[in-house]
């Protein structure tokens, strides 16, 4: 099957010329309490060459719960071929 040419946004992400499709599942590696913290993460896995994806950020946002330990975490999501590196690599960071 070939694939189409062009600019389009596949994934989040912006890809000019072959574009590539993701056929692989995602898996959440982890889960924070702020997008900052989970964008950190995000940056580190990025600078080893694993693409990553944010998801559930601005939940909070819409749904805000009146008890303690109600927050929604944000998903920090990988491929699933990426993500015992991916693993090995946040655990590191964060006894760091």
């Amino acid at each position: 099957m070939a694939e189409p040419l062009g600019e389009t946004i596949a994934a989040g992400r912006l890809f000019h010329g072959a574009i590539k499709y993701m056929s692989e599942k995602l898996v959440t590696i982890a889960e924070f309490e702020s997008p900052t913290a989970a964008h950190m993460a995000r940056i580190r896995l990025e600078e080893e060459e694993i693409e990553c994806f944010i998801t559930d950020e601005n939940t909070n946002v819409f749904f805000v719960l009146p008890f303690p330990g109600g927050e929604f975490s944000v998903k920090l999501q990988v491929r699933e071929s990426d993500a015992d590196k991916a693993l090995q690599i946040i655990k590191e960071t964060r006894k760091g």
